[in-house]
């Protein structure tokens, strides 16, 4: 039965074939195929280029992402580290102050605080001055 099928389409396809060849001179293509098919071609490869576009920038944004997110918490592990460090310093600075100048620790804090503040605009002012 396999067999016979087999032959049965192959007969099919050849007197489909026949057809076909025996009119091709009576089909004729339509003035305006030619430039329909070159207009539907430039759609379908704008359509392409605005996909791989688009999977382009989505696969940039996920990089980006992927790369921005443990950035983003290791600057704020350094600025709570800085944070720290800088109170932990005027602290320090505070008690050093009480002890030699023997001031009681509320005043030797606000003249440890005074003084970090001036290191830090001197500091700030020396970066402004490079960046210009």
């Amino acid at each position: 039965m396999n067999e016979s099928s087999s032959f049965d389409t192959f007969d099919h396809e050849s007197k489909i074939e026949a057809m076909i060849h025996a009119a091709r001179f009576y089909v004729e293509p339509s003035e305006d195929l030619r430039p329909s098919v070159l207009e539907a071609a430039r759609e379908y490869c704008a359509d392409q280029r605005a996909e791989q576009r688009l999977g382009s920038f989505a696969v940039a944004v996920l990089v980006l992402a992927l790369i921005a997110s443990p950035l983003g918490s290791y600057a704020a592990l350094l600025r709570s580290s800085a944070v720290t460090r800088s109170a932990s310093e005027v602290q320090r600075h505070a008690t050093e102050l009480a002890d030699r100048r023997e001031i009681g620790s509320h005043w030797a804090l606000a003249e440890a605080f005074s003084h970090w503040r001036h290191l830090q605009a001197a500091r700030l002012g020396h970066s402004q001055h490079r960046m210009k």
